[in-house]
């Protein structure tokens, strides 16, 4: 089916996904949500910036099917944002730890007029401590990777990450 066309049309309309991170204590939620609405009303936007947050409960770096709970290497949420940013004229990622690697991951969603940014993203889980779960294997986590630096290539908007100075941040800028 088609995708909706937003309040307002979509040449008027900006969509920003907001990708969770794995959150504190394994507590995903709909982060940014109080300072992308405060800019927004700032800025005199709020009547033509969405907000859309992608939750990954499964703690899967966005790499399951939130409603079957199966890997499929993000081809759910790849086949749903596609179809959600399509009546978009512009369209902005953001994360941050886990959802920065998601905004990486789908950064071909991203408009040229729009943009991604990724707070420090995690580009390969094989050396990444806080990936405790067993059954994300070596392979699913290499595919991963690769994914990532699949969709930064194809990306159309411009990419802007920004790292902290923490030892697993840094060994994540090697990749």
């Amino acid at each position: 089916p088609a995708a909706p066309s937003p309040p307002g049309g979509a040449a008027a309309r900006t969509l920003v996904i907001a990708f969770s991170s794995l959150g504190w204590h394994g507590l995903v939620r709909a982060e940014w949500g109080a300072t992308l609405r405060d800019v927004a009303a700032d800025e005199g936007l709020s009547a033509v910036v969405d907000v859309a947050y992608a939750l990954d409960t499964a703690c899967s770096w966005f790499t399951t099917d939130p409603i079957t709970g199966v890997y499929d290497d993000g081809a759910w949420w790849e086949a749903t944002l596609r179809e959600l940013c399509a009546p978009y004229e512009r369209v902005c990622l953001l994360g941050e730890s886990m959802g920065g690697s998601a905004a990486l991951r789908f950064a071909r969603h991203a408009t040229p007029n729009g943009a991604v940014v990724a707070l420090a993203p995690q580009v390969d889980l094989r050396d990444f401590a806080c990936c405790g779960r067993l059954d994300f294997s070596d392979d699913r986590k290499v595919r991963l990777h690769d994914s990532i630096l699949a969709a930064v290539d194809d990306a159309r908007a411009p990419v802007t990450l920004h790292l902290g100075r923490d030892a697993d941040d840094l060994q994540q800028l090697s990749h």
